[in-house]
């Protein structure tokens, strides 16, 4: 279900976390310069994820606080990826108007989402992105 409301479009000013298959596909239809690397600090863990960018971080590192907005959020708004490949966390973070009783848990995602990149699948990604990056950098 798509909404345009303005709930929606400011959670979009912060980048969504996608899974490492989502990350992938990004990557394939070309979207890699336009990502960064993210991460999560835990007490047992450091994780890096393969998302899209918070602009002026292309190619990067997420800052501590988040300040760019998503480099795939349109002038108007919106998600340029939505109907393309948008990310897990997006698709999942429903505005109130559309499910009041079942608004989403931000955390709750971002946990989920994180442990689906604490995998050999996650780590492989993210090594890719750094060698695209590396390369481009030369």
């Amino acid at each position: 279900m798509d909404c345009t409301c303005d709930e929606c479009k400011a959670m979009c000013v912060t980048p969504c976390w996608p899974t490492p298959a989502e990350a992938r596909e990004l990557m394939r239809l070309g979207y890699t310069d336009r990502m960064m690397l993210d991460f999560w600090v835990g007490p047992d863990a450091y994780i890096y994820i393969v998302c899209p960018a918070e602009r002026g971080h292309e190619g990067g590192i997420a800052g501590w606080v988040s300040s760019g907005g998503c480099a795939f959020q349109t002038e108007e708004g919106l998600c340029e990826v939505h109907d393309v490949c948008k990310p897990i966390e997006g698709r999942e973070a429903i505005c109130r108007a559309l499910r009041p009783t079942e608004y989403p848990k931000a955390g709750d995602m971002r946990k989920r989402v994180k442990e689906l990149w604490d995998t050999p699948a996650g780590y492989e990604l993210v090594a890719q992105f750094e060698k695209f990056w590396e390369q481009e950098n030369k």
